[in-house]
């Protein structure tokens, strides 16, 4: 969602923008489209290339740890520098124009020209609204991969209160203890946010398997983002700490390599369950653990280091930086061509 870095909670803040996201926001959209052409083909329960199909969901928490950086670092902006705010009002309503008009747009021709349709009454007005993985009998509406977007809108409301939590607080601080409060506050959401799930899938009643899309299920990815949002803003350029994060960050094709070998344990290695089957919470947690890790890596290069000779070029080359500014578009229609 190329807005998001123009659209933040701050007014008249120039926090620059990082060549070769839209790229990788690509490569997470085609990673959830050929998750779900696996599902539906049943080709994600057919061996080793299944089990890689099986965990290409990788594409969510990508989307997620991408919000989490964009999103916050205005925030963090705010926060260190004593930048205004934006209106909580204007906020609100350019995220609304953002994210609903074309969710609605496909959400009414869905259920006018295919066989989907809504549950009840409640599921149409709560998956309208985007609230409806709250109801644990309004997950599953008629864009199934509609609850992350529902997660995401949740996230975009908690935006505005984390920052009239974190300006007050920390206002009287030094710039140097500020940071170091806000990278505290990002480790505090990850924290969060895994025993939230574990508690979640211990107590493994109805509310569950909606619980665990909540955006304390998901925070943690959502604080990868953050942290990395609080590294660049809060490391000044030519410091020494942040040409030390640059310099671990320059062999962007390693981490990628890093991001894919985790991806190969995490597919083949964990015995985890294939399709809407969850595993014992142990290994659950396990697979949000590497997700995160996977997220990281692929994001943490692209916002510190040069990208290298291959990583940059590629997500930056036209047919990427095109895909990833239609990609809510293709999030929104992609399961229609393929179921």
């Amino acid at each position: 969602m190329r807005a998001a870095e123009r659209e933040s909670p701050l007014r008249d803040v120039d926090v620059g923008r990082v060549a070769g996201l839209d790229g990788l926001r690509a490569i997470a959209a085609l990673a959830i489209f050929l998750h779900h052409v696996g599902f539906w083909s049943g080709k994600t329960f057919d061996g080793a290339i299944g089990r890689y199909l099986g965990r290409l969901d990788i594409g969510v928490p990508v989307f997620f740890a991408l919000s989490g950086f964009l999103l916050f670092r205005p925030v963090v902006v705010s926060v260190l520098d004593d930048r205004p705010l934006r209106p909580l009002l204007d906020h609100v309503w350019r995220r609304a124009l953002r994210i609903y008009p074309a969710f609605w747009v496909a959400l009414a021709l869905i259920v006018a020209l295919t066989s989907e349709e809504f549950r009840d009454l409640g599921g149409a007005i709560t998956t309208s609204l985007l609230i409806h993985i709250h109801w644990p009998s309004h997950v599953i509406g008629p864009i199934p991969q509609a609850w992350s977007l529902a997660t995401e809108i949740t996230f975009y409301a908690s935006l505005p209160f984390m920052a009239r939590f974190l300006r007050p607080w920390l206002r009287t601080r030094a710039r140097e203890a500020r940071r170091n409060a806000l990278f505290a506050f990002c480790a505090f959401c990850y924290l969060l946010s895994v025993f939230f799930r574990i508690w979640i899938l211990g107590v493994d009643n109805r509310w569950t398997g909606a619980a665990v899309l909540w955006l304390p299920g998901m925070l943690d990815f959502f604080a990868i983002g953050m942290a990395l949002a609080v590294a660049r803003v809060g490391f000044a350029p030519g410091s020494t700490a942040r040409r030390t994060i640059e310099r671990w960050a320059r062999p962007a094709g390693w981490w990628w390599l890093v991001a894919a070998a985790l991806f190969h344990i995490v597919a083949q290695r964990m015995g985890l369950a294939l399709g809407l089957d969850v595993a014992s919470w142990p290994r659950e947690i396990g697979r949000q653990f590497m997700y995160g890790a996977i997220g990281a890596c692929l994001l943490f290069p692209l916002v510190f280091g040069d990208g290298g000779r291959l990583v940059r070029p590629f997500v930056r080359s036209r047919p990427m930086e095109w895909l990833g500014t239609i990609s809510y578009s293709v999030y929104l229609w992609h399961m229609v061509f393929i179921v």
